[in-house]
């Protein structure tokens, strides 16, 4: 095998296209080859030898010690002390020295988590003394020790970079024209909601003020895809689009991930770890299920999670189901309710119809959408989601120092008897 592997890697070529171009075949010799299907392989067994011995300060799940974590070559060290750490870190700079490698000063980096002594301890690798930070990104999370959530700030950069996103994306207007719906949100799942999603398997929701960061990202790129005014009511941008609120697209993945967790072994550390945060929460104290069972519990149609239960993998789907039924009824119950829906009232009223030949989805991408003129499709869904013109809209804000009027006074420009509604604008007057 080792003799094939060298064959390869003898023989492997490498050719870069750019456009209709191409470059003559060139070898890379340096080192392993990033890329190939062998290389993964390859570098777990290269560090495979690599172990520290178990210590009282370690980190521990019930009886597992984890005293370090690798993603590739981006290494993570653990402890509980000062001294458990330079002592892994002095074990670490032995091993790559003895195996031709070194480690990086520039790149490494003392994170320390909950209280911070008075006084920060020094760490060296070799000769050089490494950086306390209190913001550090590893594998794409930033992590802050010095916020009351940890996640904090990647709430923060996610957001940026998903406005950025919504940006870019509205600023191609500029050379292909108006963005039709349903290329619109092929697009932002693409590019934008990855940002909005990312790191919700591991961070719960439980700050709502962070929340809200993702959520108006969102809100933003649908109202601006609609073509609708800031005020439109929320439940409307999804019920037209067949799009999920960003808190419970995030719920729901979080309790796929927690699906996931529960199919593994007994002795993998996602099941470790999970089995112990489920221990912590039956405890009442803090831990990824215990705010799992919060954020389901403040849905504004509470679910019910019992911690005392043994959970297996096919009991999540019916949580699953349950949020999504959360959302939906939320969403129908305000287009029942409000004024503002007041067209597509009797579409609901049509979907419980027992005579309905078809049951109409209470979220979904609307066929109107397709409507291929931009102006004609945009004065469609203004008029459906009451970011229309007429007076029962206007005169319900402040405008220019004129107080709001009262919707019994909001009447028809040209009758002036009646309140100038949608329904009276299409078919009365």
């Amino acid at each position: 095998i080792v003799d094939w592997l060298r064959m390869m890697y003898r023989r492997m070529e490498y050719v870069v296209k750019l456009g209709p171009h191409h470059s003559d075949a060139f070898q890379s010799i340096i080192g392993i080859l990033a890329g190939d299907s062998s290389s993964p392989g390859l570098w777990n067994i290269y560090f495979s030898d690599f172990s520290l011995l178990r210590r009282p300060d370690d980190v521990t799940f019930g009886n597992q010690h984890i005293s370090h974590v690798e993603q590739a070559d981006d290494i993570v060290l653990f402890s509980t002390s000062a001294q458990g750490l330079q002592d892994k870190l002095d074990a670490l700079f032995n091993w790559c020295r003895a195996n031709s490698m070194t480690i990086s000063e520039a790149k490494t980096k003392i994170w320390i988590t909950g209280p911070l002594p008075s006084v920060l301890p020094t760490f060296k690798v070799g000769d050089d003394t490494l950086k306390c930070v209190s913001k550090h990104k590893y594998v794409g999370i930033t992590l802050s020790s010095t916020d009351r959530s940890i996640f904090k700030e990647h709430y923060y950069v996610k957001a940026s970079k998903a406005r950025k996103s919504v940006n870019a994306l509205f600023g191609a207007e500029n050379f292909v024209g108006t963005i039709p719906p349903k290329d619109g949100i092929a697009i932002y799942m693409a590019t934008v909601d990855p940002h909005l999603m990312s790191a919700c398997d591991i961070s719960i929701d439980i700050d709502a003020t962070l929340l809200t960061q993702l959520e108006r990202i969102q809100k933003l790129f649908i109202r601006r895809l609609l073509g609708v005014a800031n005020h439109s009511p929320v439940a409307l941008l999804f019920s037209e689009t067949g799009m999920w609120p960003v808190k419970y697209r995030r719920i729901i993945l979080a309790l796929r991930y927690w699906q996931y967790a529960l199919s593994l072994p007994d002795d993998h550390f996602l099941s470790i770890a999970m089995a112990e945060s489920l221990t912590l929460a039956r405890a009442k104290k803090s831990s990824w299920i215990s705010d799992l069972a919060r954020v389901l519990h403040l849905l504004h149609r509470p679910v019910s999670m019992d911690l005392s239960r043994q959970w297996q993998p096919s009991d999540i789907d019916n949580l699953i189901t349950a949020v999504e039924q959360s959302c939906l009824v939320d969403i129908d119950s305000f287009i029942a309710a409000s004024s503002k829906a007041l067209l597509l009232r009797y579409r609901s009223l049509h979907r419980t119809d027992p005579s309905s030949a078809r049951e109409t989805p209470v979220a979904s991408f609307r066929s109107y959408l397709n409507v291929p003129i931009p102006a004609h499709r945009k004065a469609l869904v203004r008029l459906l989601t009451s970011s229309h013109t007429l007076a029962v809209e206007v005169l319900r804000w402040t405008e220019r120092r004129r107080p709001p009027v009262p919707r019994s006074q909001r009447l028809c420009r040209f009758c002036l008897s009646e309140v100038e509604d949608e329904a009276h604008a299409l078919w009365y007057c």
